[in-house]
Formats: C-alpha cells, structure tokens, sequence
C-alpha cells in the first residue's frame, strides 16, 4: 500500500465488508426469526457485528505490518485468511438472497399492478432460501480448509514431450525438471515441502530449473530451504531466473540501495542452493559435439516489473540453435518471445499460480487466471515454438489450493 493506495485500500475493504455484512444480516434474521427469546436473537445478531468488525479491523492493522516489516506476520496470516474466507461465504450467500430478492421484487411489482395498492411491498424471506444459502457459505468454508490442510500439498507431476527438428541428436530424450513460484516465507510445515522435493528427486531429471519467485519478499525467506533445494541434483545443470516477487517491489525498504542488497542477497542464497542463476544471460549445455542452451532473463511482465532483456540473454545465439527459455511471466511470452527473430523453441514460465483456485477434470480446465492470461496453465504451441506455464510449487496470500495443485513438470525432449 503506497501512496494514496494506503488509504483507498481500507476504505475499500471496509465498505465492501459493511455492504456484504448488512445483506447477509437479512438472511440471518430471517434464520433466528423461529427463535422465541428475543434476548437470544439480539445477542446473535451482536455476536455477528462484533465478528465482522474484528476481522476488518485486524485485517487492515495486519496488511499495514506487512507493509513495515516485509513480512507476513502471524497476525496478518490468521486476519487475512478469517477474512478472505469469511468474505467468499457471505457472497454464496449473497448469491442466494439476491435471486430470491429477484423473485420478491418481481412478484411484488405484480401484486403491486393486480391490486392497485402498495400494503406491504415484498413478500417476507423464504426461510428455506435463507437456510440452503447458510449451508452452502458452510460448505465454501469446509472446500476451503481443505484447500489449505490437503490440497497445497498434493504435489502433481506433469508431463510432456516436446518435439523440434532442432534438437541435437545427443540430447534426443534430455528431461528438464521445472518448479516455479516457491514463495519460501508462506511455508510453515517442513515435511509438506520436503514431500515435494523427493518427488522432484525421484525424477531424476537431466536438467533442474526454476522459473522465479523464490520469496514472497525478502532473501531471508530462502534462508531455511538452502539444504533442501541444494538436494536436487541434475547433471547437466539446475537453473533458475527472477520473478516479480523477488526484487522486493511489495515492501517499504528506507532506500534503494537496501532493496538492491536484498536482491542480490536472494542471488547468493540461490546460488549456494545449487542454482546457475541467468540474469539475461544463457548457457551452454554440452554434450559430445551437440550443444543446446539454457537462457534466462529477468522478469518480464506485461502489467508487472520489466527487467528482462532479451536481445541480451539471446546475444550470440541463432535460429540454428535449440534454446530453452526460463522467463517468470509467461505475457513475455505473448508479447516478446514468441515473434522475436532468433527463434527459441521451448520456454518455461509461471507466476500465475492457476490462481491457486479452479477447476481441473480430464481435459477440461478453468481457472479465473484465464480471463488476465491467455496462456496461464499448461502447454502452448505456435508455429514450432512451444510455451509450458507451470502452476507453481507453493503458495502466496491464501495458503492453499483448490481445484489447482502445486505443480512439477517433467518435459522430455525429443528430436523430430
């Protein structure tokens, strides 16, 4: 929050919560009408302002100490998620009101014509309506305990093959191992990660890389999970590039030059975990006579920061040359990579998590990333040159997943 932002963020955030709480009030009487004490009735109406004015006031206080110490404080954890859940079940049950409210107004407009006098406008709430639009907000929250207690750790593997006339004979069957968006300061149960990580160890791949944000924001974040990463071992190379959340951008720092040490710090923790970090640069991956190369760049977005260059991580190559390219925001892609003279044939993105929210059964996928990213999950080809979004291997804000597990990729190359 900065800037203006700091102040318009709250205000949004508790006249959306005011407006949300005073329609689902409505239901809620209606609900404890059947109850004869009014003493009783009152209390619960009390109990549910006193809740929702909590969760406002702790959440604003919570994000404001996120701001100032460039973490996720316990606090802001425990605020954020009682408010993002409590607000998506008072929409469910919003949903049901407002189509009731429909029927209400619709069938008071023709009592209103038929009897030519207004008496009593509305007809009173059903209290069945009100009841099924309680359990299903009950129900959102039972699917979202599970999303943050099952589902961010049920790690899936993902694999492809991808098929160029490019390839080197000697590296015809080469598996490149991807994770992306690992955000190491929402994790707080070390066996959950480390299941992840075997499952990566047991691939065995060829190549390792990570295609960006490390950390939600600071380089200290990464600090625990140097040994774990470091674990991964890949012959012909592990990789990885910047993403948005690495360079710091969402935390106040007292000046530029503590935010760049803060990076750089991040580059070293990489590094020491095993990792070949390419800023805007490429290597090379040898293999008898046969080369293939491995560039990176910094994160290129289109409503995001846009350190990536291109032409310089592609300097010296050709469009004889097989190229993998790691870039975090898979726009860059769209936007640059994919009508960029010297071709590159397969590119490796994330940052889009699958919104950590959607639906996935057999073929069929949706997500509301799709509606800000063309390609936000999943294999693309276009014209030869393929692009795989990777949904993430952790998590950020919401601390679980639902219908979009954390992802690892397996991609196998072969030659055409």
């Amino acid at each position: 929050m900065r800037g203006n932002n700091g102040i318009l963020v709250p205000i949004f955030i508790i006249i959306l919560s005011l407006l949300t709480d005073w329609y689902v009030l409505q239901g809620l009487k209606t609900i404890i009408l059947p109850i004869r004490q009014p003493g009783i009735r009152q209390a619960i109406i009390i109990l549910f302002r006193i809740f929702s004015i909590g969760v406002i006031v702790g959440t604003i206080i919570g994000g404001y100490f996120v701001m100032v110490k460039g973490e996720f404080t316990l606090m802001f954890r425990i605020f954020m998620h009682i408010f993002l859940i409590y607000f998506t079940a008072k929409i469910a049950f919003i949903l049901f009101l407002s189509f009731e409210d429909i029927v209400r107004l619709f069938r008071g407009t023709i009592s209103l014509i038929s009897s030519g006098t207004l008496g009593s406008f509305l007809p009173p709430r059903s209290f069945g309506v009100s009841v099924a639009g309680l359990s299903v907000s009950l129900l959102v929250i039972g699917v979202f305990m599970y999303g943050m207690f099952f589902e961010r750790s049920n790690y899936k593997v993902s694999r492809k093959t991808i098929y160029s006339d490019k390839l080197p004979a000697a590296f015809d069957g080469t598996t490149i191992a991807q994770i992306s968006d690992f955000h190491a300061g929402s994790f707080h149960n070390r066996d959950e990660v480390i299941k992840g990580i075997e499952i990566i160890k047991d691939l065995k791949p060829d190549i390792f890389v990570f295609t960006g944000d490390m950390v939600n924001n600071l380089a200290k974040e990464a600090v625990p999970w140097i040994p774990v990463l470091r674990d991964i071992q890949a012959p012909l190379g592990k990789f990885s590039v910047i993403g948005n959340h690495d360079y710091g951008d969402y935390v106040r720092w007292k000046n530029q030059e503590a935010k760049d040490a803060n990076l750089a710090q991040l580059v070293r923790h990489e590094q020491q975990a095993g990792f070949d970090v390419l800023i805007n640069e490429h290597r090379a991956i040898v293999k008898g006579s046969d080369t293939i190369y491995v560039a990176g760049v910094e994160n290129w977005g289109h409503n995001f920061i846009r350190q990536g260059d291109l032409p310089k991580s592609l300097n010296g190559l050709s469009d004889k040359d097989f190229i993998v390219l790691l870039s975090h925001d898979p726009s860059h892609w769209d936007w640059q990579v994919k009508t960029y003279p010297v071709p590159v044939a397969l590119t490796l993105s994330g940052h889009t998590h699958g919104f950590q929210f959607g639906i996935e059964w057999g073929k069929f996928k949706w997500s509301p990333g799709q509606y800000l990213y063309p390609n936000w999950s999943g294999l693309t080809e276009e014209n030869g040159k393929y692009l795989y979004v990777n949904q993430g291997f952790g998590y950020i804000a919401f601390e679980g997943r639902i219908g979009m597990p954390p992802e690892i990729t397996l991609i196998t190359l072969k030659r055409r």
